[in-house]
């Protein structure tokens, strides 16, 4: 494209984003998670968390690059869900063990694999292979998407993305909801949001399961 189109669109993108210009100009546009996170509200020295954008944190290290904080959300509610599973595996439901319960296994990531044997240069299946496989063999599969909209890590327009790319026909695409909350990556998280997807879902599950 001309200079002027590459200006525009790169000041149109900026504006979007709510990011500097020239900020956007260096990156050629293109803006992760992480500088979006860090960039959006740097004048008023806070950071985004990425699971929940709406939950913000005050930069404790503005004089470095790249941040090196926490993320306000993955490691604001790790404390509070393990006390409360912990709580509710012992003292509600009545579970004894000495064993130990990690909320997130950091172990059990950096020791997966992918056991398949096949020729380097076979591409990997795309994501949505065997979901399109699946809907195409049962008729009466349904499926039901959803996300929290202010996720980063998980973005919902990706999800909305694949689902155009399925190329499902009009009976399969029947067979799929997809459906977005206010929220981030656990958006039920949020009351009213909590009580929109039970509604949804309940629906759903009523309608899948009907005769």
């Amino acid at each position: 494209m001309t200079e002027a189109d590459r200006a525009g669109v790169l000041a149109r993108l900026a504006d979007i984003l709510g990011l500097p210009l020239d900020l956007v100009v260096r990156a050629d546009g293109r803006i992760t998670i992480n500088v979006f996170s860090r960039e959006l509200l740097r004048d008023e020295r806070k950071v985004l968390g990425l699971y929940d954008t709406t939950i913000t944190a005050t930069d404790p290290f503005p004089d470095r690059e790249p941040f090196g904080g926490p993320d306000p959300t993955l490691s604001g509610i790790g404390p509070a869900y393990t006390m409360a599973i912990n709580r509710l595996l012992r003292s509600e439901i009545g579970v004894e063990t000495d064993r130990e319960y990690a909320l997130l296994n950091y172990d059990t990531f950096t020791s997966w694999k992918d056991d398949a044997e096949q020729h380097f240069f076979v591409p990997p299946a795309g994501a949505t292979d065997d979901f399109r496989y699946g809907m195409s063999l049962n008729p009466h599969m349904k499926a039901f998407v959803t996300h929290g909209r202010y996720d980063l890590v998980t973005p919902y327009f990706s999800s909305d993305r694949l689902r155009n790319l399925m190329r499902l026909d009009p009976q399969m695409a029947e067979r799929l909801t997809v459906r977005h909350f206010g929220g981030g990556h656990m958006f039920y998280a949020w009351e009213a949001s909590r009580r929109e997807f039970t509604q949804a879902i309940a629906s759903f599950v009523a309608g899948a399961t009907s005769a």
